[in-house]
């Protein structure tokens, strides 16, 4: 009876100390709730869409490329819309990242910045597939996350042109569930993703990959055997902006992820 009064105080003092702290402000938006946070290592703005359920719901996180910022990203790639026309039930997270080559990694630790997220907002983490998508430059912030041991899935948005190695080492780690997986955009980056592709494909390491000569209209045309395979490249016939700001492309490949549909 003691230890129960002792853990039940102590479950209200921390229900206490969270009440204390004045949370975020929230803000409906695309139909869903979205929160922008101020941190020490720069905004990071959080949605849910409408019908979202913690309990199976996965972590999708995404990083922006340079010359921006995740504000400005967050307006201009109308993020909110694309998240919520993808369907997926999933915690979306956009945080600061290098705006060019010469800045560090805003949040090195994908751990610290889920922490943040929970402390700032006291949603509960959903424990389902975590995804991470880049574009162009977000690839560092992607690379420095590979070694938390819950990512499962990278989308690199036109981002592969460099740190190849470290990529192809995660694909190649054992996991205790689904294999790690990588999807490709190729377009600016061609020359880069063509010989990692070729590689991974026809290489010794005899990687499986999957092929696409251009980015399919729907989500259905890609079969599920190409969605098991541990690489799937499209080579893109749409613009390196464009495939960010318009508004077709960050839904389609957030429905080729793990992540569950919102049902």
């Amino acid at each position: 009876m003691r230890q129960a009064l002792t853990v039940t105080a102590a479950i209200l003092v921390l229900a206490g100390a969270r009440a204390a702290a004045d949370p975020p402000a929230q803000e409906i938006e695309a139909g869903g709730h979205h929160v922008r946070l101020v941190t020490a290592r720069g905004p990071v703005h959080v949605w849910t869409p409408a019908g979202y359920r913690q309990e199976r719901a996965g972590i999708a996180f995404y990083v922006h490329g340079y010359y921006t910022g995740v504000d400005r990203a967050w307006t201009e790639h109308r993020l909110a819309e694309q998240f919520r026309a993808s369907g997926r039930n999933a915690l979306f997270i956009a945080p600061e990242a290098p705006a060019g080559g010469g800045d560090q990694v805003s949040w090195p630790l994908l751990g610290q910045l889920l922490v943040e997220v929970r402390r700032q907002t006291g949603l509960l983490r959903p424990w389902g597939p975590v995804v991470v998508l880049a574009h162009s430059g977000g690839y560092r912030t992607a690379e420095a996350w590979l070694e938390h041991r819950a990512l499962e899935q990278v989308v690199l948005i036109d981002a592969l042109y460099g740190d190849e190695d470290a990529y192809r080492a995660w694909l190649a780690e054992p996991r205790g569930g689904p294999a790690n997986q990588l999807l490709l955009v190729g377009g600016d980056t061609i020359r880069w993703t063509e010989p990692f592709v070729r590689e991974l494909g026809g290489g010794a390491a005899g990687t499986t990959v999957r092929v696409f000569d251009r980015l399919p209209d729907r989500a259905a045309e890609v079969g599920d055997d190409a969605r098991r395979a541990p690489v799937l490249y499209f080579r893109s016939q749409i613009g390196h902006m464009e495939l960010v700001e318009g508004g077709r492309t960050i839904p389609l490949l957030l429905q080729l992820t793990r992540l569950p549909a919102i049902r």
